[in-house]
């Protein structure tokens, strides 16, 4: 069995899986809420980031093969819009206008060390997010496209029949 990680190793996953979730959510739209921050306690992190439940940091809650660290989150924020003029329809999050909402997003983070330079695989639950902002989520059977081309033509003859 692989040696475990240390907490400072742990420590430091959870610092670049930070960095990594701020960039990221940031780039999107989402703001860390400040109020959050203000009230942050050493258990949650420094900030609006902390460790999702129902892991509170302890040893044993992130006791993992020293390769892998895995780090569940939450990001406390607002939905303020973009600032990524590089990305087509910057502000906008699936298409939503910025709601000024305060939202929970909660997450895992993989930080794979095995190659050397740390590799993140994150994990976002984007439906619990949509559904803060006031978004229903809902599913529908996939169609295949030709499927979906016929449903258009009936579609179409029934307003044409109409």
């Amino acid at each position: 069995m692989a040696d475990k990680a240390s907490k400072e190793e742990r420590d430091a996953a959870f610092r670049l899986v930070e960095d990594d979730v701020r960039q990221g959510i940031s780039a999107i739209g989402f703001a860390p809420n400040e109020a959050a921050q203000e009230s942050a306690d050493a258990d949650r992190g420094t900030s609006a980031f902390g460790w999702g439940p129902p892991f509170d940091g302890s040893e044993s809650a992130r006791d993992e093969p020293r390769d892998v660290t895995v780090v569940p989150w939450t990001f406390v924020c607002n939905h303020v819009g973009g600032v990524d003029e590089a990305i087509e329809d910057a502000g906008l999050f699936h298409g939503m206008f910025p709601t000024g909402r305060e939202v929970t997003i909660r997450g895992v983070t993989f930080v794979d060390r095995s190659s050397g330079e740390p590799q993140f695989y994150r994990y976002v639950d984007w439906a619990d997010a949509l559904t803060q902002l006031g978004c229903t989520v809902s599913q529908r059977v996939l169609l295949g496209e030709e499927a979906y081309v016929e449903g258009l033509h009936t579609l179409h003859d029934q307003e044409t029949q109409s």
